[in-house]
């Protein structure tokens, strides 16, 4: 039974892998964020980590307003109401810009932990 286990995992494993390289084909680098092949770590590290490299550059903030009822100057209010949102939304997509790069760097991070993990392993440095 636990043979069966860790086969579907390899499995799994390998579908995410390929998912997320072809993600990364259409991202601007092309470069694979995240690794998500290996036997001695648990499943769910990779599991998280296939999750975060889906999600790490997800963050748009958009505008939405909702219509003024007020006859004669609803239309003036509603202008002035998206210049207005137009900015915050300007500035809040900076931000987010930011913590998409802070998030590719900590999601690199922490799957080279999880590589040099593997290794030490293998190496038979490190107890289970």
């Amino acid at each position: 039974m636990s043979d069966d286990f860790i086969k579907i995992e390899e499995i799994m494993q390998h579908i995410r892998e390929q998912i997320i390289a072809q993600k990364m084909a259409e991202s601007p680098d092309g470069k694979a964020i995240v690794k998500l092949v290996g036997k001695h770590l648990p499943p769910d590290f990779y599991e998280h980590l296939y999750h975060a490299g889906l999600m790490y550059n997800q963050i748009d903030v958009q505008i939405y307003l909702s219509p003024t009822p007020i006859p004669l100057i609803g239309p003036l209010l509603q202008r002035l109401r998206q210049m207005v949102h137009e900015v915050v939304v300007f500035y809040v997509n900076g931000l987010a810009a930011q913590q998409m790069e802070i998030n590719k760097h900590l999601l690199r991070t922490v799957s080279l932990l999880g590589e040099e993990m593997e290794k030490l392993q293998e190496a038979g440095e490190v107890r289970e």
